[in-house]
C-alpha cells in the first residue's frame, strides 16, 4: 500500500534542514516543490490530487456569472472550492477545520488517532489523506511549532513501517509558509481613499469586489477598470508584486517597474520594461524565453521561483474564474477576512509568489524523487515504476 500524507503548510527549507539534522532517518532526500500561484492550499491540493479546477482562489469568490459573491466561512467548512477532499481516503471533519487555527495541538492529535484507525482498516492500495491542523500549527506557532510537527509525525511514520513493513510512505506539503510574524493592512481604506468602492456586485466603474476569506499574502479583486485598479495599487506599501490580463498577456508591476509574460506553447517570455519586476538580472527592454522544463531548472535560485508559468497559469486556467487583479504582498503582511482578523495572532502565513511562500517539499521512504517538481507532477513521480 501507498500512503500519502498532505501535511498544510510546510516550507521546503524548514523540512530539509529537520530531515538533514537526523530525521526522517527512514525516507529518501527530500525534493522541493514549485506551488501554483497564489500559494493557497485549495489550488496547491488541488494540483497534488491532479484534480479538476478549483471554482476560485478560495473558497468565498465573486461568481461572475451570477454576478454575486457565494461560499463564505460556512461553505468552507462544507468544502466549498475544495473538490479534492471528496476524493482522498482521509480529510478532516468539518470541525476539525474549525479548531485547528484556535487549539492546533488538540486538533492535531484527534486527527492522527482518526488517521492511524483508517490507515489500519485500508484495504486498496493508494491512501491519500490531508492534514489540516498543520496549517493551524504553523500559523499560530511558526517554524518552531512546525518542527516539533516534524517529530511526531516522523514518530507516526516509524510506527506504521514497524506494523506494516511494506508500507510505501510518502510526505508533500501543499506551500511554502512566510515565517514572519505578520500584521494586517487594511487595503480597503487605502483603495477607498483613492475613489474605489468595495461592493457585493460590479455595477458602476469604480465598485471592486473582493470576497476576502483567510489571511493570507495575497488578494484578489474584481473589477471592470483592472488597469486604473493596479495605478493604485502601486502606491500601498504592504504590495509586493501585482499581475492582470491587458490584450492577452500577463501584465505584472511593482513599486519599481513594470513587464509583461506572454506565452507560445511550450515556451514563457518575460519582457522587461523597466525595473525588472521580477528580478531576473535583465536590462531594460531585454526579455527571456525559456520552455517550462528550463524555468523549472532555474526555479530554486530565482526570486520568485518559476514564475512567469505560475503568472501565466494563474490568470489561464488554474481556477475557473479568476480575479481581475491578483496582488501578492510582502511578507510581514496580511490581507483577508475581517472577521478571522479579530483574533488572529499571525507568525506565520502564506500565499505570496517568492521562495519561502512558493516552495513546498516531497519525500518518499521507497523512492528517490527529482531534484525539483512542480506540484501537479509530484503524484506521478511518486507512483510511477
Amino acid at each position: 500500500m501507498h500512503l500519502m500524507m498532505i501535511l498544510d503548510g510546510f516550507g521546503y527549507d524548514v523540512v530539509r534542514k529537520y530531515q538533514s539534522t537526523g530525521g526522517f532517518k527512514n525516507f529518501k532526500h527530500t525534493s522541493p516543490v514549485v506551488a501554483p500561484y497564489p500559494s493557497l492550499t485549495d489550488l496547491c491540493s488541488q494540483d497534488l490530487i491532479q484534480g479538476e479546477q478549483c471554482d476560485s482562489l478560495e473558497a468565498r469568490y465573486y461568481h461572475p456569472e451570477k454576478k454575486k459573491i457565494v461560499g463564505g466561512e460556512i461553505g468552507y467548512l462544507l468544502h466549498v472550492n475544495q473538490p479534492y477532499r471528496d476524493t482522498i481516503a482521509y480529510s478532516p471533519r468539518p470541525w476539525i477545520d474549525s479548531m485547528c487555527y484556535v487549539a492546533p495541538w488538540f486538533a492535531f492529535k484527534l486527527e492522527m488517532s482518526r488517521l492511524r484507525r483508517k490507515i489500519i482498516k485500508f484495504r486498496g492500495k493508494e491512501f491519500v489523506a490531508y492534514l489540516v491542523s498543520t496549517a493551524g500549527i504553523g500559523t499560530k506557532y511558526g517554524a518552531a511549532g512546525q518542527n516539533m510537527c516534524l517529530g511526531r509525525v516522523d514518530e507516526f511514520c516509524a510506527e506504521l513501517k514497524k506494523t506494516m513493513p511494506s508500507l510505501h510512505i510518502s510526505l508533500v506539503s501543499d506551500h511554502g509558509h512566510g515565517y514572519t510574524p505578520s500584521r494586517s493592512f487594511d487595503i480597503r481604506s487605502a483603495l477607498r481613499k483613492k475613489g474605489w468602492k468595495f461592493r457585493s456586485r460590479i455595477e458602476q466603474p469604480n465598485d471592486i469586489v473582493y470576497p476576502g476569506l483567510g489571511l493570507v499574502h495575497c488578494a484578489g479583486f474584481w473589477t471592470d477598470r483592472a488597469r486604473e485598479l493596479v495605478e493604485d495599487l502601486n502606491h500601498i506599501d504592504c504590495i509586493d508584486i501585482i499581475s492582470y490580463v491587458q490584450d492577452g498577456r500577463v501584465k505584472i508591476t511593482n513599486h519599481g517597474g513594470t513587464g509583461e509574460i506572454w506565452r507560445n506553447e511550450d515556451s514563457y517570455t518575460y519582457k522587461n520594461f523597466h525595473g525588472d519586476v521580477l528580478h531576473l538580472g535583465l536590462a531594460d527592454g531585454d526579455s527571456l524565453t525559456l520552455n517550462q522544463d528550463e524555468w523549472l531548472r532555474r526555479a530554486l535560485h530565482d526570486k520568485y521561483p518559476d514564475a512567469p508559468v505560475r503568472l501565466w497559469r494563474a490568470h489561464h486556467g488554474l481556477v475557473k474564474f479568476a480575479p481581475s487583479v491578483i496582488a501578492g504582498l510582502k511578507d510581514g503582511f496580511f490581507f483577508g477576512s475581517r472577521f478571522l482578523n479579530r483574533f488572529a495572532k499571525i507568525e506565520s502565513t502564506h500565499g505570496g509568489l517568492n521562495r519561502i511562500n512558493s516552495l513546498a517539499f516531497a519525500m518518499s521512504s521507497e523512492k528517490e524523487l527529482p531534484e525539483i517538481m512542480r506540484t501537479r507532477d509530484v503524484m506521478d513521480n511518486l507512483t510511477s515504476g
